[in-house]
């Protein structure tokens, strides 16, 4: 994704977007997010203060039209502020494990380009060459859209 402003502004949104403007979508909705530290539980329309470390987050995935429900958590477990880079992982026990991380680059142009990597792997191949595949990159693709649409509003 290149991003059409600079990579402070934008890691700075990816750091303090809301959860109602991230989870706006029709494939991702938002259950809540607990924060370890806090002790807390975070709902989508909650004053929430960003993402953070240690926080957990329940997803559910509207697949195939809505007709396919899935419950995905995750955790935050790295914020590098030095390399603007996020990592999160998926629970243990789940249908896949891996983890995810977002990049942020400064382009020539000044502007922000994101690389989103995923490593996953479950216990079905089909799964995991035919079918994740597909519906990881609608998913990320809507995730990544409205933070861009977040930040053009701004």
């Amino acid at each position: 994704f290149i991003i059409k402003k600079d990579i402070n502004t934008v890691w700075h949104k990816y750091k303090t977007i809301s959860l109602k403007d991230t989870y706006s979508g029709h494939i991702v909705k938002l259950g809540f997010v607990y924060s370890k530290k806090k002790r807390k539980i975070y709902y989508i329309n909650d004053k929430y203060d960003g993402i953070k470390v240690g926080q957990i987050y329940f997803i559910r995935l509207n697949l195939l039209g809505g007709i396919k429900k899935l419950i995905v958590a995750y955790e935050v477990t790295k914020i590098d502020n030095n390399n603007k880079m996020i990592q999160f992982c998926y629970i243990n026990n789940g249908i896949s494990q891996g983890s995810q991380q977002i990049y942020l680059y400064k382009t020539k142009e000044g502007f922000t380009k994101i690389l989103h990597k995923t490593y996953y792997k479950s216990r079905s191949k089909l799964r995991d060459r035919r079918l994740y595949p597909i519906f990881h990159k609608r998913i990320v693709d809507e995730l990544h859209h409205n933070l861009m649409n977040s930040l053009s509003l701004n």
